[in-house]
């Protein structure tokens, strides 16, 4: 079957643009980008047209750090709840998702594991590639909404239990550079392909600079829940503008980050070291009210 979208603004890889392009599709995978009417040429008799109308037409995001929406938190563990998830995001765009899970009991936290290691999302939403763990070795000082009591210095053998549930599905974890044996402890993770990102942390640069030497790649939710860059403490966001073969998450919805700052982030950053994310929770196309999210109460 073979499918060819027309008549829209086509966005190819963030540099190359077609103001009036086309994209053919043949049995689900893409197999010609152009410009113009140049489609005619892969017409026969097995097509279907779809007209963009003039509209914009981009690859699909990935959220690699999304909590839950509709009512639904990832930390549920369920195929209910990430099918949930899953079909909602698809519809604003986002192809495929990491499940984020917040601080937990280890036991909690193995159970959660197991069941990712052998989930997939429902085939009409967005695809799950894997977990993404805000969790255990961070600062309580910086915490946010994460459970001080599990909060923890790292362990390698607690995270080997951890790599051994997910059976390759724990993807990225974010950790806290300036505890105890950290630079040890990321060293190990890389070792065992699982990308390290620096957050919910009181780390000042020099703590930054040693976790990137040791392997760390970036940084959860830039300026959220980090030390910041003050000219006399320079903390995590001043690391992050030092180690320049990081990449930063950054949340752009005015709220969690000031407009103004998005945008000097990015003269600062430049696109290839962003990563754009959500950080959603249950809330997400929700009524107002209250919702639990990490065992607090959120409005």
């Amino acid at each position: 079957m073979k499918k060819i979208i027309y008549n829209g603004t086509i966005v190819e890889d963030g540099k190359t643009q077609y103001d009036q392009g086309y994209i053919v599709i043949t049995d689900d995978k893409i197999t010609a980008v152009g410009k113009e009417d140049g489609y005619k040429q892969y017409v026969d008799n097995n097509v279907e047209f779809i007209d963009a109308h003039g509209l914009y037409v981009l690859p699909g995001f990935i959220d690699i750090h999304l909590h839950g929406a509709k009512g639904k938190n990832l930390i549920e563990a369920t195929q209910e709840a990430v099918a949930t998830v899953a079909k909602n995001i698809v519809k604003d765009g986002c192809t495929s998702f990491m499940a984020s899970l917040t601080v937990v009991s280890l036991a909690q936290m193995l159970t959660n594991i197991d069941r990712y290691a052998s989930m997939e999302a429902n085939e009409a939403g967005a695809n799950l590639l894997g977990v993404h763990a805000e969790w255990p070795y961070i600062s309580k000082e910086y915490k946010a909404l994460m459970d001080e009591r599990y909060i923890k210095d790292p362990s390698i053998e607690e995270f080997t239990k951890m790599l051994d549930h997910a059976k390759g599905r724990l993807k990225i974890m974010t950790v806290a550079p300036e505890l105890t044996d950290m630079t040890k402890f990321i060293a190990y993770a890389v070792s065992k392909d699982v990308v390290i990102m620096l957050g919910h942390t009181n780390a000042t640069a020099k703590d930054v600079s040693n976790a990137v030497k040791a392997g760390t790649s970036g940084f959860t939710h830039l300026y959220n829940a980090m030390s910041q860059h003050l000219h006399r403490e320079p903390g995590c966001v001043t690391g992050a503008m030092i180690e320049t073969d990081t990449f930063a998450e950054l949340i752009c919805d005015g709220f969690h980050v000031n407009e103004e700052v998005v945008l000097a982030t990015y003269k600062q950053f430049g696109a290839k070291r962003i990563v754009m994310i959500t950080d959603a929770m249950l809330g997400k196309d929700m009524h107002d009210g209250e919702y639990i999210f990490s065992g607090f109460k959120k409005m």
